[in-house]
């Protein structure tokens, strides 16, 4: 998997995504993280890897699908709901 920022200045930028991911939870966002994160129309999803912990700021209504995705990724089932 990859992840392409949102920023227009990043836009081009992607970047290689671990390739063993477990989602650990799925947050509101919080904080600071508002300041660069609309907080009513995104939520941040917590994983762990190997080479770490990522948490990656997501559409709310795309949340299942970064789900869906790391599961596939996996080949593992993964609970879809909330």
């Amino acid at each position: 998997m990859t992840w392409r920022s949102f920023y227009y200045w990043r836009r081009n930028q992607v970047t290689r995504l671990p390739s063993r991911l477990d989602v650990e939870q799925v947050r509101e966002v919080r904080g600071a993280e508002s300041f660069k994160i609309k907080a009513d129309l995104f939520r941040i999803v917590v994983c762990q890897s190997t080479s770490g912990r990522l948490e990656l700021g997501i559409p709310a209504p795309d949340v299942p699908l970064v789900r869906r995705a790391v599961q596939r990724d996996q080949g593992e089932p993964f609970p879809v709901s909330g």
